[in-house]
């Protein structure tokens, strides 16, 4: 008996896609925030944990929940799969750190962060193949962005949301578009 609509030749399609979008549509919405928080974990976790090629892009916006341990564990698979793009645009509740291995990434060339927190590291290895770099509400120590900017060299778009009081001067000669909301004291 059948149990698919759809040919077997159709049935695992999805474990070969390289580009992956999750948000607040993956689920039905419910009026109990955590079966619909347990319900976006399993499916990322499953469908991630099934998935048998490269993930070029990985884009995760949602805004009900901030499990930082399924969050971390999805980062750590992509770091094995040539992740190109990241975009991280999480919820209003706590903020979300970013582990030190997203630095790892050496292949990325888009990193989007949206209400996310990067602890300061002891160096500053940058992206070499990062053209673009949007930040809106990330917790940075100022010396830190200005030293992971400054270590992209192929920089070529630039966005700085919310930082508010961040005093850096921004070094990036590759720069073509540059957007700032905030307060800064220099821009170079």
């Amino acid at each position: 008996m059948r149990t698919s609509i759809f040919p077997s030749r159709w049935r695992y399609k999805w474990a070969t896609l390289n580009a992956l979008a999750f948000d607040h549509k993956c689920v039905t919405l419910c009026n109990e925030r955590t079966i619909v928080e347990n319900s976006i974990v399993n499916f990322i976790t499953r469908f991630l944990f099934l998935h048998a090629r490269p993930i070029h892009k990985f884009s995760l916006s949602t805004m009900y929940w901030q499990s930082s341990y399924d969050i971390e564990q999805w980062l750590l698979f992509l770091s094995r799969k040539d992740i190109k793009e990241l975009v991280l645009e999480l919820g209003e509740s706590e903020w979300f750190g970013v582990p030190s291995f997203l630095f790892s990434f050496k292949k990325l060339i888009r990193l989007e962060l949206v209400r996310c927190e990067l602890d300061p590291s002891p160096y500053c290895n940058g992206f070499l193949c990062l053209k673009y770099l949007n930040l809106q509400q990330v917790q940075i120590p100022p010396d830190d962005i200005e030293c992971h900017i400054a270590s992209c060299p192929l920089l070529e778009s630039l966005t700085l949301s919310y930082f508010d009081g961040l005093g850096s001067t921004v070094f990036a000669p590759n720069l073509k578009y540059l957007a700032l909301e905030g307060e800064f004291k220099d821009v170079l």
